[in-house]
C-alpha cells in the first residue's frame, strides 16, 4: 500500500476548477511573447482598423476684395482629421494624406470663384509663403500628410489640425457678388 500526501489539505473532488490567482499574469506573458514575435501584420491585427474622417469650415474670403487696390485678398482655415483606433498592446498609427482637388475651374492654375458668368481667380497652398498650391500631387500640386499616434492601451479618438491658406490674386476686375467655389476635400489612410 502506498501512502498519497495531498496538496492544499482538500480531496481531489473539492478543488476549485478554473484558472488559479496567476491566470491574468499567464495571459500579459502569453500576450507579450506574441508581441514580440509580432511583424508588420500582425500588429494591425493587434491595432485593428483604424476608422477616419475630414471636416473643414468654408475658407471664407469675406466681402474685403477692392480690384483697384492691387493688392492680394488672404485667408485660412483649418482642416481636421480625426481617427479612432483601438490599441491593445503596442503603440499604434494611421497615417494619412489629405488632397484637395481644383475645384469646379478644373484645373489648379488657377483655381476659380464665380459669381455667375464673374470670376476671380485663386488658390489654395499648404504653406504659410503660399508657394505650394494644395491639389492632388499631379500638375505641381502637393498633398499634405500626417501621422496620428495612439498609445498603447489608450486608443481612442485623436485629431490633428492642417491649415490651408487661401489668396484671391490681385489687379482682377470684379463686380459686386457673392463668389464661390466648391472644392472637395480626400482623405486616404
Amino acid at each position: 500500500m502506498s501512502l498519497t500526501k495531498r496538496r492544499g489539505g482538500r480531496p481531489p473532488s473539492s478543488r476549485r476548477a478554473g484558472p488559479g490567482p496567476w491566470a491574468p499574469f499567464a495571459l500579459w506573458v502569453l500576450a507579450l511573447g506574441a508581441l514580440a514575435t509580432a511583424g508588420p501584420a500582425r500588429a494591425q491585427l493587434i491595432c485593428g482598423p483604424p476608422s477616419c474622417s475630414i471636416s473643414s469650415p468654408a475658407l471664407a474670403f469675406g466681402s474685403a476684395y477692392d480690384p483697384f487696390a492691387g493688392t492680394v485678398l488672404d485667408a485660412n482655415t483649418t482642416l481636421t482629421v480625426s481617427c479612432t483606433q483601438v490599441a491593445l498592446l503596442v503603440l499604434c498609427s494611421v497615417s494619412y494624406a489629405i488632397s484637395l482637388d481644383p475645384g469646379a475651374a478644373g484645373t489648379y492654375a488657377p483655381r476659380r470663384l464665380s459669381s455667375g458668368p464673374a470670376g476671380l481667380d485663386y488658390n489654395i497652398y499648404a504653406d504659410g509663403a503660399r508657394s505650394l498650391v494644395w491639389g492632388d500631387g499631379t500638375a505641381g500640386t502637393t498633398r499634405v500628410g500626417g501621422t496620428i499616434t495612439f498609445p498603447a492601451l489608450i486608443g481612442g479618438t485623436r485629431t490633428r489640425n492642417h491649415t490651408a491658406y487661401g489668396r484671391v490674386f490681385a489687379g482682377q476686375p470684379a463686380g459686386a457678388g457673392v463668389y464661390t467655389d466648391t472644392v472637395t476635400m480626400t482623405l486616404a489612410f
